[in-house]
């Protein structure tokens, strides 16, 4: 086989790889024009689907669970940007202004459970003040709307609005008086082998952001510290309302 042979079989080759490389290219701009062509419809039918929908997706918790599902598979948020083809429907930063309700009702409740608040309550106190039910996952994505600005968090089952970041012992101490209704150093020593050292470091802390409340008339003479946020888990209001005055005094 000469040179000349060998050079015009390359560019042969060359050409080959040329050609098919423009076809793949082409199927690929294809592809992708399909498929924006397909999402421009679904999110035209999602609109239609929200508009007949909007009293129920707006009132009914467990159906606008499902309607906001849909919607974040196709990376479409109807619930939080005002200037979209969603606005008109109503549902622009909706919530934006359940995170706003969210930590009022926290604010008015801070003198009583400080700053940790629990989701259940704030879901009472939705339905009591304003006539309207939510849900957690509601809770939430209000709460991740404006977590980024700081003074707010979520973590579990429980609402944060104090400066103070929640540290794993934090959490402990929270799981525990859940389940015995209150922490001393005698309890977190058994359940979770704490020191006293370690207990009275973390306790105070908490303290001092009137995160727990001290009930220092035991018959055990050991000091008993309350999440006052976590009495309604066990008590009625009014009862929960009397241990409240005790200790305070």
């Amino acid at each position: 086989m000469s040179m000349y042979t060998g050079k015009k079989d390359l560019n042969k080759i060359k050409q080959n790889q040329k050609s098919k490389l423009e076809n793949l290219q082409k199927c690929q701009v294809k592809q992708v024009e399909q498929l924006t062509s397909i999402y421009d419809v679904f999110q035209k039918n999602l609109h239609q689907f929200a508009g007949k929908y909007r009293d129920e997706i707006s009132k009914n918790p467990d159906f606008r669970e499902k309607f906001y599902e849909l919607c974040d598979k196709m990376d479409v948020n109807p619930m939080i940007s005002k200037k979209t083809m969603w606005s008109d429907l109503g549902f622009g930063d909706f919530y934006n202004e359940l995170a706003m309700r969210i930590l009022d009702i926290c604010a008015k409740k801070y003198s009583i459970y400080g700053g940790i608040t629990k989701i259940t309550d704030i879901i009472d106190e939705f339905r009591r003040v304003y006539e309207m039910k939510v849900s957690k996952s509601d809770i939430e994505r209000a709460i991740n709307t404006v977590s980024s600005l700081g003074g707010c968090h979520i973590h579990n089952k429980y609402v944060y609005t104090v400066p103070l970041e929640m540290s794993p012992d934090f959490n402990l101490l929270l799981e525990v008086a859940e389940e015995e209704r209150f922490v001393n150093e005698k309890i977190m020593q058994e359940k979770k082998g704490w020191t006293k050292e370690r207990f009275y470091q973390k306790i105070q802390v908490l303290q001092r952001e009137g995160l727990v409340w001290a009930d220092k008339k035991t018959q055990t003479n050991m000091v008993d510290y309350y999440f006052p946020s976590l009495l309604n888990s066990y008590f009625d209001p009014l009862r929960s309302q009397m241990i409240l005055q005790q200790l305070k005094q």
